[in-house]
């Protein structure tokens, strides 16, 4: 908690950045810990937003990342949640593989999340195309977005005739 007051106050700009894993590292772990999910100010998930690209996202899968993704669903944080699957999906090759079940979990809320936001399917998109992801996982991320983008929401569908 003494690290999310102290980072809440702060407020590091991308040009303040020297060590960008470095602070990759540190936002990560901090998102995973109960009071950085729920008190990290949305300036940092920005931040991270930011920094990922550029970043090594090495480290470990840990269960409390499908975890908060999940927290990030139920809340429905669609801004949050659709920067962690980014981070998600970009550390696959890093990580550990999770658990099938919670990658049939990742694949479910990462389509719901571009079902609601569509505006992000590009961003998705491009980890297949720029080859941020490998294998299975490039398949898998292409079904979602192509599915995500031949679904219509309630809103959009036709009215009958």
């Amino acid at each position: 908690m003494e690290t999310v007051r102290l980072l809440n106050r702060l407020e590091v700009n991308l040009d303040d950045v020297v060590d960008k894993d470095g602070w990759v590292g540190l936002l990560i772990s901090v998102i995973r810990s109960t009071a950085g999910q729920e008190s990290l100010s949305s300036y940092y998930w920005h931040l991270l937003d930011k920094l990922g690209p550029d970043s090594n996202l090495g480290g470990t899968f840990v269960s409390r990342d499908v975890g908060l993704m999940k927290s990030l669903e139920e809340a429905e944080d669609w801004e949050r949640l659709e920067v962690w699957m980014w981070i998600l999906w970009r550390s696959l090759g890093f990580f550990d593989r999770p658990r099938y079940e919670s990658m049939r979990d990742v694949e479910q809320t990462n389509l719901k999340l571009l079902l609601r936001r569509r505006l992000a399917i590009p961003r998705f998109e491009d980890l297949y195309r720029v080859g941020a992801l490998q294998g299975d996982d490039k398949v898998t991320i292409r079904q979602i977005c192509d599915r995500a983008r031949g679904e219509q929401t309630p809103s959009e569908t036709p009215i009958p005739l």
